[in-house]
């Protein structure tokens, strides 16, 4: 049975990454790991192997999404047990008004978010938000 690291933590992050460290299991000497991340708001995951260090960095992620952690040891056949850690990258809203327009059209087309905007096209109305910050 592999020995789990412990500890997870968060080092520091902003709103795309997420660097995380952890402690090496007692008396190793060289340690294969598998590393984690998930988001189950966007139904995305992302994982790496990690040689005889005890960090690692995930880059690209989404702003203002709550992110799980967790790191195993990787044997030849099997893991161990997961430390876990879980943590929000930083948010990217940036007006302070929310702008609500109506317009005639005839059938449901399309929901896009892009940016700050969202427009949602409905079977009469054209909804336009734009999300801001307080």
């Amino acid at each position: 049975m592999l020995l789990p690291p412990t500890n997870a933590e968060v080092t520091s992050s902003d709103k795309e990454q997420i660097p995380f460290q952890w402690k090496a299991p007692d008396n190793t000497a060289s340690v294969l790991y598998f590393v984690r991340i998930s988001s189950s708001f966007w139904g995305t995951s992302f994982s790496a192997t990690v040689d005889d260090q005890t960090s690692y960095k995930f880059s690209g992620l989404m702003s203002g999404t709550k992110y799980d952690f967790e790191v195993r040891t990787q044997g030849d056949e099997n893991q161990s047990a997961p430390a876990r850690v879980s943590h929000c990258t930083g948010e990217t809203l940036s007006s302070k008004t929310i702008n609500l327009y109506f317009a005639r059209c005839h059938k449901l087309y399309y929901l896009l978010l892009h940016f700050s905007v969202m427009r949602v096209l409905t079977f009469d109305h054209l909804l336009e938000f734009k999300l801001t910050k307080t």
